[in-house]
């Protein structure tokens, strides 16, 4: 399931989740698999973030598994190793797989916000 909520770091979240009027218990957190936190630059929407829960002794911590230069670092990431050894495959190749499938189809246009605007105006 993909959901939006609005929170501009891990810890915001973790605060608006946990608070009224949702009051999320710390327990269900771990359900989440990974939030990604986009922001707008040069009119144009990217990610500033990836990260996955993990729940350490009763409290909740987020590993960001994006590296500086932008790329998944699959190493750190928990789910993607668990989905490794789930269905016996090479997570890296399949990700290349599915970067190249997406390169080469119509879902990989960027669009301006503000052309958006525009369309859906």
């Amino acid at each position: 399931m993909l959901t939006t909520f609005h929170a501009s770091t891990p810890e915001e979240l973790l605060i608006r989740l946990t608070n009224p009027p949702l009051n999320v218990n710390i327990g269900n957190l771990q359900l989440l698999s990974s939030v990604v936190f986009t922001t707008i630059r040069n009119g144009k929407r990217i990610v500033s973030n990836i990260v996955e829960p993990i729940i350490n002794n009763g409290s909740i911590e987020f590993q960001s598994i994006l590296t500086n230069s932008g790329d998944v670092d699959i190493k750190k990431s928990i789910r993607l190793r668990i989905l490794e050894k789930a269905y016996g495959i090479d997570i890296n190749k399949e990700l290349i797989r599915r970067e190249n499938m997406l390169k080469n189809s119509n879902a990989n246009y960027e669009y301006e916000i503000e052309k958006i605007t525009t369309i859906n105006n």
